[in-house]
């Protein structure tokens, strides 16, 4: 006699929802999500879900969290979502009754506004041309311009040598930066001066 096929664990239920939504998100925002997980007639699913960045089975996929199920939901909070449209996966693995399952969520962010000035210089008539360089606020995560995929580049419209001295004469000449990447910031520029003066 053939035995009898065990019975497959029954079905669950998870959908994940993002906290006030819909809304617009900027990036560096905390997001709240709860994830719901059904049914809700006992014995209710316990154990914990976990919520991704991506599809669970990508390999590119990252796990931003892990909760518990209290009263059938699992609520989550994360700043760590990127600029653009993403995808956020809410995964129950089951437990000794359910199997799992999980839900997706849609959640659009958008850049911040990170400020670029190009820092004063000065420089006499001759002498070597000073670095352009520049000052960047409005991160967000703790993070610094070590996160740039780009870098901006600071030039002036002052002329100088090929040994690098300065040739324009005295005046002030605009210090200007641009071409910075990266797709969690959009980037605002303020010109710097340069000032050039005579030899004493």
């Amino acid at each position: 006699k053939h035995g009898k096929p065990a019975e497959e664990p029954p079905l669950t239920t998870t959908s994940v929802a993002v906290t006030p939504g819909p809304a617009s998100f900027s990036y560096g925002d905390t997001l709240a999500f709860t994830a719901s997980v059904g049914p809700t007639t006992p014995p209710a699913p316990t154990g914990s879900v976990s919520l991704w960045e991506g599809d669970p089975t990508d390999p590119a996929s990252r796990e931003l969290a892990s909760s518990p199920i209290v009263g059938g939901q699992a609520t989550f909070t994360t700043s760590a979502l990127p600029a653009g449209e993403n995808l956020v996966y809410a995964l129950y693995a089951g437990d000794s009754n359910y199997a799992g399952s999980e839900g997706v969520q849609a959640v659009n962010v958008n850049p911040v506004p990170l400020s670029i000035v190009a820092r004063d210089q000065s420089v006499t008539v001759g002498a070597p041309m000073p670095a352009f360089t520049f000052t960047a606020a409005g991160f967000v995560n703790g993070e610094t311009e070590s996160v740039f995929t780009t870098p901006p580049v600071c030039t002036s419209t002052a002329k100088q040598d090929a040994s690098g001295n300065d040739t324009s004469p005295p005046g002030s000449y605009p210090i200007t930066c641009s071409g910075a990447v990266d797709p969690n910031y959009g980037f605002v520029y303020t010109p710097g001066t340069l000032t050039v003066s005579a030899p004493s």
